[in-house]
């Protein structure tokens, strides 16, 4: 063996895999936080998200009752509409 050919097999063995070290591993697994600080904040955000998720979906519910109402009466009309006749001049 020449000694460009030892060098390539000794780097060949010693290499070290991207993917095989703690480090990049360590980057894809959540840690636990043991602080409250961020336990309150987090919960906060939560909180803030379905607030404002729950405030949409509130305001839906009026129209959601009376589209119901208007499916399951025939007498309720669901668009109050009437005839306009127009004014003589």
């Amino acid at each position: 063996m020449t000694q460009a050919q030892i060098l390539a097999h000794l780097e060949k063995e010693t290499a070290i895999q991207e993917n095989a070290t703690a480090r990049y591993r360590a980057k894809y697994k959540c840690r636990a936080d043991p602080r409250t600080s961020s336990k309150v904040l987090g919960l906060m955000g939560i909180t803030i998200v379905l607030s404002v998720a729950g405030v949409i979906v509130l305001m839906d519910v009026r129209i959601v009752l009376i589209h119901l109402r208007a499916t399951i009466s025939k007498n309720y009309k669901l668009f109050h509409t009437r005839k306009i006749t127009p004014k003589k001049c």
